[in-house]
């Protein structure tokens, strides 16, 4: 059983959500009910369920990182 006074129900209810409440209960457990690896899991779970559901996002926004990387590393011989 978990310890609901260690974490806000809240998280654990958006945990069990996103994994089901026998995997959510065996990650808090697993990392000792540390708020700030639950919350990491919360919003990867999140951001890849919205990857998933609009993949055309996803490409943009690799595009773009990718770009700000290239520009970064070229500014010097492109003089800008």
């Amino acid at each position: 059983m978990i310890d609901l006074d260690r974490i806000p129900r809240e998280i654990y209810f958006q945990l069990v959500e996103l994994m089901g409440r026998k995997e959510a209960e065996s990650f808090i457990k697993k990392k000792h009910y540390n708020f700030l690896a639950i919350t990491h899991k919360i919003i990867y779970l999140r951001l890849k369920k919205f990857f998933k559901k609009k993949p055309r996002i996803f490409l943009l926004v690799f595009a773009i990182i990718l770009a700000s990387i290239v520009l970064f590393y070229l500014s010097p011989f492109l003089a800008i």
